[in-house]
C-alpha cells in the first residue's frame, strides 16, 4: 500500500429507497404542483408509462452549482424498470435522482447545494435511486427487476438533482439553458425483485501532493438475510483518480465486483460473474490517485477543487426474504482488514488510458487562493508523556482521564478521577451520587505535564473533587472544574488554590434550578471574564454568567431552535463548550446528536450545525491557526470510525482526520496549543493522555 490516508467509514447505502439524510430547511404546507415540474409522455397500455423530469430552462451562473427540481409520483405502487439520461458535458457535470416524501421547496426549481434548502425538507426520508455521470450511457435493468416508489413506499416525490461544475458557457451565453434530466420507464405491475443501491463512499480522506499512488479504503459488513446479486457497478472520483475496485470479502478471500478508471464516462457498468453477497460478508472498496501534478494537499470534498471517492453497487433481491431493507444493513468493518487489499487492487484494466478519458473542465489551483495553505498532518508524538510504559501512557495512576488544558505557559493540564470511575451504579435513578461515593476522592486529580516531555511537574487536587469532568485554563491560569456527582462547577486560583475563587451549583444535588446543575460537563471563558457553562447530561441547557457568577445573563436550551433548522430540535447531552472570542462563537458538542452547534456568544443565537462527526461528538476545541480550526473527538457508535478530525472554519469542511496507530477506544476531551502545532487528546478508556504533532 503506497500510503494510507485519516478516512472515515461513510457506508451509504440505497436501496429502492437509499440513504436516509436530512436536508436543511423544514417547509410546510406543500402543495401538488405536478404540471408545472415535470412532463408526463408516450401513455402506453398495460400500466405501462415513461416519465421525465427535466430541469426547468435553469441558467446558473456559479461554478459548483447544485440545482434541484422534483415531481410526485404516483399513489399507487409504481415500479421504475428503466432509466434513460438527457444531459451533454457543456451543462451538466452530474446529475442524482432521489426519493423524498417531501421536496426541500415549493419553486420549480431551487437551489440545493452550498447554503442551500436542500433536497428533500428537513425531517423527511430522502432516498438515492440513481446517478450518473458526464456523457454516460443507458442503464438497463435486468428482467423482473426494479425500483419501487409511491403507493405503500415512502418515496412520494422524485427529487432531480443537477451538478453544475463549471459555468463559462452559460456565462457566455445568456440565453443558455439547461433542461438535463432523465426518462424513467416504469409500470404498475409488481415485479419479482427490488433493485437497490449500495455506496462505499470516503468522506473525509486527503491526498497528500507528489504521491503516484495514494489510496482511500472504506469497507462495511453486510447484516442482512437476504442475498443480494450486484449487476451493475459505477466509480466515481474527479481528476486525480486512477483506479476504483470494489470487492466481495468472505473468509479472507477478495472477489472483484468491479474495478474502472474514474476517467472513463461514470456510467453504470455491467458486472461479469458477479459474487453474490450473503450476511456476514464484508463490503470493500479502494480509490487510487496520482498527485504527482499538485502542489498542494487535496481534501475529499463536493467541489471541483476537491477530490472524491465513491463506488455504487446496484443490485437486486427478494423482496420476500427480508423485512428490512438491504442498504440499511452496511455496518462496521474492522479497521485492519482494510490492510489487505488485492495487490492489483490499483492497477488499471486493460483498455484504460487517455481513449477512454473525459475532457473535465476543473477549476485551476489559483481559483481558489486560500485552498493553497496546506494544513500540515497530525501525528502522534511516540513515548509521550515520559515516564510511561507506552506511548499516552502516564507514570501515575490516573484512572479514567476526563479533562485536557493548557495553560499561559503551554504546560499540559489533565483531570482525572484517579482510584475511582463512573460506573453503572455511581448514580440513583435521580442523578444522585450513590452513597458509597459520597466523599471525595483522596488522591490527587489534577496534574501539569511539561508539553515538550511529558514529564509530571506537579500534581493537586486531592479531597476536593467527587467525579471529575470538565476542565478549562484560563489566561490567567484559573482552573474552572465540573464535578458530575457534586453537581457543581468551581474556579480555583493558579495552580490550584487551597480553597475555591467561585463555587456553583448545590453540592450532591441535582436540579433545573438557576442555582442548580445536573451533572455539569464544560466551561468556557470569554474574553471579558463571563463564562459559560454546558448544564449537559440532564438539563440539556448552557448558560452564561457574569465574571463574579452571581448572575445568570443568557440561557441557551431547547427553544433556541427556529422551525427551518435541521432536526432534531433539541440538545442530547452538551457535552463540551469552546469559545472564538474574536469572532464571537460558541461551539458545544451535542454528544448524542452527533453534532456541533455554534452560537453568537453575544445574543444566544443558534448560527449553524456542524456534522459528518459520526453520531456521537464528545468535545470540539476551537483553535485560531489557520484561519480558525475546530478539532472534534468522536465515540463508538458501532459503525464510524473512532478518530479525531481537524475541521477549518474557512473551508467548511474536515480537512483531516488522525488517530493512534492501534485507534482511539474512548476520547473523551481535546485541545490544542495556541499555535495549532499541537492537540491534545484525554482517553477515558485506557486512561491516556495522546500529543498530536504536526508532521
Amino acid at each position: 500500500m503506497a500510503g494510507q490516508s485519516s478516512w472515515i467509514l461513510l457506508c451509504v447505502v440505497i436501496l429502492s429507497v437509499g440513504v436516509t439524510t436530512r436536508s436543511l430547511e423544514d417547509y410546510y404546507g406543500y402543495y401538488d404542483y405536478d404540471e408545472a415540474l415535470f412532463r408526463r409522455s408516450n401513455q402506453q397500455q398495460d400500466e405501462k408509462e415513461n416519465l421525465e423530469i427535466r430541469m426547468p430552462d435553469v441558467h446558473p451562473v456559479k461554478h459548483d452549482s447544485y440545482f434541484c427540481t422534483s415531481m410526485k409520483v404516483s399513489d399507487a405502487d409504481t415500479y421504475i424498470v428503466g432509466y434513460n439520461p438527457h444531459a451533454e458535458m457543456h451543462t451538466a457535470h452530474h446529475m442524482l435522482l432521489f426519493g423524498c416524501e417531501v421536496p426541500a421547496s415549493q419553486e420549480k426549481s431551487w437551489n440545493c447545494g452550498d447554503m442551500g434548502v436542500g433536497v428533500c425538507r428537513s425531517g423527511s426520508a430522502e432516498k438515492i435511486m440513481y446517478a450518473w455521470g458526464r456523457n454516460a450511457p443507458v442503464l438497463k435493468l435486468p428482467k423482473d427487476v426494479a425500483f419501487k416508489v409511491g403507493g405503500s413506499t415512502i418515496v412520494k416525490y422524485l427529487v432531480l438533482q443537477v451538478h453544475y461544475g463549471h459555468v463559462d458557457k452559460f456565462l457566455k451565453n445568456p440565453s443558455l439553458k439547461d433542461q438535463s434530466g432523465v426518462t424513467l420507464f416504469t409500470t404498475k405491475q409488481r415485479q419479482k425483485y427490488l433493485a437497490g443501491i449500495f455506496l462505499d463512499a470516503n468522506g473525509y480522506g486527503l491526498i497528500p501532493p507528489f504521491k503516484p499512488a495514494w489510496h482511500l479504503d472504506v469497507g462495511c459488513q453486510y447484516d442482512n438475510p437476504a442475498v443480494i446479486h450486484p449487476f451493475a457497478f459505477r466509480v466515481h472520483t474527479h481528476k486525480l483518480g486512477t483506479v476504483v475496485s470494489g470487492y466481495r470479502v468472505r473468509n479472507s478471500k477478495w472477489t472483484l465486483i468491479g474495478k474502472n478508471d474514474p476517467q472513463r464516462p461514470q456510467a453504470f457498468y455491467s458486472i461479469e460473474n458477479a459474487p453474490e453477497i450473503e450476511r456476514g460478508d464484508y463490503l470493500a472498496a479502494r480509490c487510487t490517485y496520482n498527485s504527482m501534478s499538485k502542489k498542494r494537499t487535496t481534501y475529499i470534498g463536493a467541489t471541483m477543487k476537491d477530490e472524491m471517492c465513491n463506488f455504487y453497487m446496484m443490485f437486486y433481491y427478494d423482496p420476500t426474504s427480508t423485512n428490512s431493507a438491504p442498504e440499511e444493513s452496511c455496518g462496521y468493518m474492522p479497521q485492519q482488514m482494510l490492510n489487505y487489499f488485492p495487490a492489483d487492487s490499483n492497477v488499471p484494466l486493460p483498455g484504460s488510458g487517455e481513449k477512454m478519458e473525459m475532457k473535465r473542465d476543473y477549476i485551476e489551483d489559483d481559483a481558489c487562493p486560500h485552498c493553497k495553505r496546506t494544513i500540515p498532518l497530525l501525528s502522534v508524538k511516540e513515548n509521550w508523556p515520559q515516564g510511561g510504559s507506552q506511548t499516552g501512557e502516564l507514570p501515575i495512576k490516573a484512572g479514567q482521564v476526563t479533562a485536557v488544558s493548557l495553560d499561559s505557559k503551554g504546560n499540559v493540564v489533565i483531570f482525572h478521577r484517579s482510584s475511582r470511575a463512573w460506573m453503572g451504579d455511581t448514580f440513583d435513578d435521580h442523578n444522585r451520587l450513590a452513597e458509597k461515593y459520597q466523599s471525595p476522592i483522596i488522591e490527587n486529580t489534577v496534574a501539569w505535564l511539561d508539553a515538550e516531555t511529558g514529564k509530571i511537574l506537579r500534581e493537586w487536587g486531592a479531597g476536593k473533587f467527587y467525579l471529575p469532568h470538565g476542565l478549562t485554563v484560563d489566561r490567567d491560569n484559573n482552573l474552572w472544574l465540573t464535578d458530575v456527582g457534586l453537581h457543581q462547577v468551581f474556579k480555583y486560583g493558579p495552580g490550584g488554590s487551597d480553597e475555591a475563587l467561585i463555587t456553583l451549583g448545590t453540592k450532591l444535588i441535582p436540579g433545573d434550578g438557576w442555582n442548580q446543575f445536573c451533572k455539569p460537563t464544560g466551561v468556557a471563558i470569554d474574553s471579558d471574564g463571563s463564562f459559560f457553562v454546558s448544564d449537559g447530561y440532564c438539563n440539556e441547557r448552557v448558560l452564561k454568567y457574569t465574571p463574579s457568577g452571581d448572575r445568570i445573563t443568557m440561557a441557551i436550551t431547547n427553544a433556541a431552535f427556529p422551525a427551518s433548522f435541521p432536526r432534531p430540535h433539541s440538545f442530547n447531552i452538551p457535552h463540551s463548550v469552546s469559545l472564538d472570542v474574536q469572532h464571537n462563537q460558541l461551539y458545544m458538542a451535542d454528544r448524542e446528536n452527533g453534532r456541533v452547534l455554534v452560537f453568537d456568544s453575544k445574543s444566544g443565537k443558534l448560527l449553524n450545525s456542524l456534522t459528518g462527526f459520526g453520531s456521537r461528538v464528545f468535545a470540539a476545541h476551537y483553535d485560531p491557526a489557520d484561519g480558525g480550526l475546530l478539532h472534534v473527538v468522536n465515540g463508538e457508535d458501532g459503525q464510524s470510525t473512532v478518530q479525531g478530525y481537524t475541521f477549518s472554519i474557512a473551508a467548511k469542511k474536515t480537512v483531516q482526520t488522525w488517530r493512534p496507530k492501534e485507534g482511539f477506544t474512548e476520547p473523551h476531551d481535546v485541545a490544542s496549543n495556541s499555535q495549532g502545532s499541537a492537540v491534545y487528546v484525554a482517553e477515558i478508556g485506557p486512561n491516556r493522555i495522546w500529543k498530536f504533532v504536526q508532521a
